[in-house]
């Protein structure tokens, strides 16, 4: 695979660690995961979720020199509690506060576990991503990383 292409880390490091300064957890999903497990070349923005309290990523945002908009979160097919965008530039950073999918069979929570380390940052569990996947029909996507993991 050719060498991946991605947005600035600045601002999605200085999320995370803010976060980790105040006890959080966040983990790198979307395509910045699955281009850390290698199976794509292109990440277009930078994905996080994190099972802290809004309380706590808010006064975050608010302590960072980013411009952040809080969005829609339980929108379906999203069961999630939160949601911010953070200005990166020519990029976002979504926060994702305590991820959840609805689908076929209800609610499914998708907790914030961190697995590993992709360019200095913390990279999510992939097959709860692909549960992620599944559940809101992005069957490709999930077939992805399920089948990074039968490998």
């Amino acid at each position: 695979m050719a060498a991946v292409k991605h947005p600035p880390l600045d601002v999605v490091q200085d999320v995370v660690t803010s976060i980790q300064r105040r006890g959080g957890v966040a983990a790198l999903g979307g395509s910045g995961l699955l281009a850390a497990l290698g199976l794509v070349d292109v990440v277009v923005d930078w994905d996080l979720t994190t099972d802290a309290p809004q309380a706590l990523v808010a006064t975050v945002l608010a302590d960072l020199p980013y411009s952040h908009l809080r969005l829609t979160a339980g929108d379906t097919p999203f069961a999630s509690e939160a949601r911010f965008a953070i200005n990166g530039g020519a990029h976002a950073v979504d926060i994702i506060v305590r991820f959840a999918v609805r689908g076929d069979q209800g609610e499914t929570p998708i907790a914030t576990r961190v697995t590993g380390e992709w360019l200095g940052l913390p990279i999510g569990d992939p097959m709860a991503w692909a549960v992620a996947y599944r559940a809101i029909g992005r069957l490709e996507r999930a077939g992805l990383l399920e089948d990074w993991a039968r490998q």
